[in-house]
């Protein structure tokens, strides 16, 4: 499934690919491309499963996708962060909408030349506008009804936090993977929504984590939600029952809410799991200390992995989990002195990937290539299918290393 669509990159000369796949898992998904930033040039797009729901609602509003927003293209600000580190983004999205002062023009960062000591914000120089322009994203939903909405952060470099004003949310699934249903303290990715008192509008914020995000006005990535109709009236601010003041810092969601031996030490970005190991155990440490300290993203294509341990400091026994743990295909590994326990089933024969899923950090290559059932693998590779792909790609004769040659060595990312 994480692999549905990875060699479907617009190659010159590839004319189409067509997928088919058996859909053992229901859920809500993402695809997108895999080559550099392309994802964040807007090459990607919504995957629903239809299946049951671990909690009942009455409709489905659909896939929200929360983006940040920069003014210039992701290849464009690519030379800046791999010179002068993470800047901070322009905006954010939601489901590709959101609203633009022209008093948040200012802190731009220069394409060419130095970089201000306390770094800047991808957005154009200051240009005339009108007081405003774009517009928000609206949800329209009828009182006594309950709603679900399902999640997706596609950000270049951004963790939110989601919160619907004046309403409780209920959490059903993370990921590919139904989990008890919870009433989160902060937030999470797929949440069902129950009904609030009042009349509305109300806000709906993905606010922007600054303990490992950087945005322009982080109170900026906002829609509205009315009740009824749309009456284009501004929402008057207002809190959840029992709040208490935001938390910055970026964590996973608490293990213990979703349910449902390392194998070798990893000294380049290829590993091969042995002939005949069920299970594949895998302990990253994060070790970078300074400004280049931050979170990842540790995504798995093709699996699911188990989280048996994630937090900072020493790894302990004692902390590993190994009765019902925590099911996901993405999970954080912390700042410096971070770690990462997972464990998953190699039953998949293939070539996987595993990378940091912020979009600048897979450029870089931050990733590793693993090899699983290398024997069953040779058996059941469709060598038919990756020779037509080949022959387009190598058409006319000379295509494939003319594209090669006039690429950056940018694009050695995933």
């Amino acid at each position: 499934m994480n692999d549905l669509l990875r060699q479907a990159e617009s190659w010159q000369g590839l004319s189409n690919m067509t997928y088919e796949w058996l859909a053992t898992q229901y859920g809500t998904a993402w695809y997108h491309a895999h080559v550099h930033s392309t994802a964040w040039e807007g090459v990607f797009g919504r995957i629903i499963i239809n299946g049951p729901a671990s909690q009942n609602y009455d409709e489905d509003l659909g896939k929200l996708l929360i983006s940040d927003w920069t003014h210039y293209t992701a290849q464009e600000t690519y030379p800046v962060v791999e010179q002068n580190g993470p800047q901070g983004i322009a905006n954010g999205l939601l489901n590709g909408k959101n609203i633009w002062y022209d008093g948040q023009n200012k802190g731009a960062c220069p394409l060419n030349g130095s970089i201000p000591a306390g770094g800047c914000f991808f957005k154009r120089d200051p240009t005339p506008l009108p007081d405003m322009v774009g517009e928000r994203y609206k949800a329209i939903v009828e009182r006594g009804k309950s709603y679900r909405i399902r999640l997706v952060n596609t950000a270049l470099n951004d963790n939110c936090e989601f919160l619907v004003e004046g309403h409780s949310i209920t959490v059903i699934a993370i990921d590919l993977v139904p989990i008890k249903p919870y009433v989160p303290a902060t937030n999470s990715v797929k949440i069902y929504m129950a009904n609030a008192t009042g009349d509305g509008p109300f806000w709906i914020n993905a606010t922007v984590l600054t303990g490992c995000s950087w945005i322009h006005n982080i109170g900026t990535i906002q829609g509205i939600l009315y009740y009824g109709n749309d009456t284009d009236e501004i929402p008057v601010n207002q809190e959840l029952p029992g709040s208490v003041p935001r938390d910055n810092s970026c964590f996973d969601e608490p293990l213990g809410h979703v349910f449902h031996n390392c194998s070798a030490q990893i000294n380049q970005n290829f590993y091969e799991i042995p002939e005949g190991q069920e299970w594949a155990y895998m302990l990253i440490n994060n070790t970078v200390t300074g400004k280049a300290s931050v979170e990842h993203h540790i995504h798995l294509h093709d699996h699911d992995f188990y989280i048996l341990a994630q937090g900072m400091g020493q790894l302990e026994q004692s902390m590993i989990n190994l009765e019902n743990p925590a099911r996901r295909d993405t999970a954080l590994l912390l700042g410096h002195a971070g770690y990462l326990l997972i464990a998953w089933k190699a039953n998949s024969p293939g070539l996987w990937l595993m990378h940091c899923h912020l979009a600048f950090h897979s450029a870089m290559v931050f990733d590793l290539q693993i090899l699983e059932r290398r024997e069953e693998f040779n058996r059941t590779a469709n060598l038919t299918e990756c020779n037509r792909v080949c022959y387009e790609l190598a058409s006319p004769p000379g295509a494939w290393d003319h594209w090669n040659q006039r690429q950056s060595e940018a694009f050695a990312g995933v």
